[in-house]
């Protein structure tokens, strides 16, 4: 981001010491976030994540979170990239044949997606309470996930 930032404003974006440190610590760490390009010859490049696990990998590994790969990951990715079903998704025929954007399956799918962000969030703060073994998180734990519940039939009863 850096990187771009100079490219598009210039080395005046920052102070000349914080670049050069940045280029310094960028030196001295770069190797641990390369990958194997070419198995044959062993070239290596930079990989574009922090982590050479991939998300779903990463979500599968953990009994806690694979269970939210699907609604929190799958379909707001297929929502989200233009294909033609996220676009098929997002229209409705209207008289004489024309079309026009319908928001309310995109309404249902963002409400979805908040749900399971908010799920997981209770999950990662739980899966951090066990690990680190701080008991106090209990208490304000439940209280959060029966928040969640209660929102959660009070958004599923017809309005």
């Amino acid at each position: 981001m850096g990187k771009s930032i100079l490219d598009i404003f210039g080395a005046e974006a920052f102070p000349a010491a914080d670049i050069e440190r940045a280029k310094e610590h960028y030196e001295s760490v770069k190797t641990k976030f390369q990958v194997t390009k070419c198995n044959e010859c062993g070239t290596t490049r930079m990989n574009h994540t922090w982590s050479k696990v991939d998300v779903v990998s990463m979500a599968k590994s953990c009994e806690t979170l694979r269970k939210f790969l699907v609604q929190a990951y799958y379909v707001p990715l297929q929502q989200s990239h233009p294909s033609f079903f996220a676009l098929n998704n997002g229209l409705r025929e209207i008289a004489g044949g024309d079309v026009e954007l319908d928001y309310s399956e995109q309404i249902v799918h963002e409400s979805l997606a908040l749900g399971a962000a908010h799920r997981i969030l209770i999950a990662v703060l739980d899966l951090q309470k066990q690990h680190f073994h701080i008991d106090e998180l209990e208490l304000p734990l439940q209280a959060c996930l029966q928040d969640f519940v209660g929102v959660c039939k009070k958004d599923s009863q017809p309005h």
